[in-house]
């Protein structure tokens, strides 16, 4: 039997661009790769490559490019399919067989369920992260809002105060206490460029939250996808192998008990000629000890008439003899 545990290994790249499996597979075409990136995202790996089954290595990439990934990882997945034929007189190897694959699909099943709760929690990181983006632009606007009212609220009161409102000199005054117009005319061209630049800055900031938004809304909703699909095709893979598995089952308990039946129709065919055989043999025994009997009680009588006519004559002699 397989491992119950080993059906996928991770590698981190290499310059050769090969990588072993060294677990059991059905065929080549169950071997997958998939490309880790530094943020710990896994990627199927789709083109450029080859899975070699003479050596069990998996080349990537086939065109000897240089790749976005940190970390190859090589996976078994069983495909869904079975044909379990139970062989005449022996079904055990085809039921150990078909068993032996079911356990690999399920190994691979219980990853992807793993992997599926992966990706719906980095989907909650990433909405976590748009909505922390969307409060971080709120913020600067309302800070920027904030600091532009405060500039031009304090060039005003510098405007219409006789004395400094916040207790700083303005040498361009001739009382050094109140604003001249030239400091006030400066000091609003300021706040002017700095609310425009802040105004720049909040616009960068909105256009950038807004595609990084975009970017995050649809990787979050990319991945919502993957994983409805990795969950949709899950349910579909586990009915099809819980048919698959009780078609199988029914299909080697028929097929075993035929063949049971067949052991104990040959057998008891086997018991019927032996005792079939025996009778016969007692039979002929028997038909034997009668003629041997018969033959015996014939050589008797035949013995005891010779017996009896040698002595007559021997008595016929000694008469005779008497006579004369």
């Amino acid at each position: 039997m397989i491992s119950e545990t080993r059906f996928s290994i991770e590698y981190e790249i290499s310059d050769t661009g090969k990588y072993i499996f060294p677990y059991p597979y059905e065929d080549t075409d169950s071997i997958k790769g998939y490309g880790v990136t530094k943020e710990g995202y896994i990627a199927p790996i789709k083109e450029n490559y080859y899975f070699d089954g003479s050596t069990n290595t998996f080349i990537y990439p086939t065109n000897g490019q240089k790749v976005e990934y940190v970390k190859i990882l090589l996976r078994r997945q069983t495909p869904v399919v079975s044909s379990l034929s139970v062989p005449n007189g022996y079904p055990f190897y085809g039921i150990e067989k078909e068993f032996t694959k079911h356990t690999m699909w399920i190994q691979e099943i219980s990853k992807q369920m793993v992997d599926t709760h992966n990706d719906a929690r980095h989907v909650d990181i990433v909405d976590n992260d748009v909505t922390n983006m969307k409060a971080e632009i709120i913020r600067k606007m309302d800070k920027a809002t904030l600091d532009c009212t405060t500039e031009r609220k304090l060039a005003k009161r510098w405007a219409e105060c006789d004395e400094s409102p916040n207790g700083e000199q303005d040498t361009e005054s001739p009382t050094n206490k109140t604003q001249s117009s030239k400091s006030w005319a400066l000091q609003s061209k300021r706040a002017a460029e700095d609310c425009k630049e802040k105004e720049t800055e909040i616009k960068t900031i909105v256009a950038d939250g807004k595609r990084e938004a975009a970017n995050m809304i649809s990787t979050v909703q990319q991945e919502k996808n993957e994983s409805l699909q990795a969950i949709n095709a899950f349910n579909s893979r586990l009915s099809e192998a819980k048919s698959d598995i009780e078609n199988n089952m029914r299909k080697a308990e028929g097929e075993y008990t035929s063949y049971l039946d067949t052991l104990n129709q040959t057998g008891e065919t086997a018991v019927q000629k032996v005792i079939s055989a025996g009778n016969t043999a007692t039979g002929e025994i028997s038909r034997l000890k009668d003629t041997k009997q018969e033959e015996t009680q014939r050589f008797y009588d035949q013995c005891k008439y010779n017996l009896n006519g040698v002595t007559l004559q021997h008595l016929d002699e000694l008469q005779n003899k008497k006579r004369i």
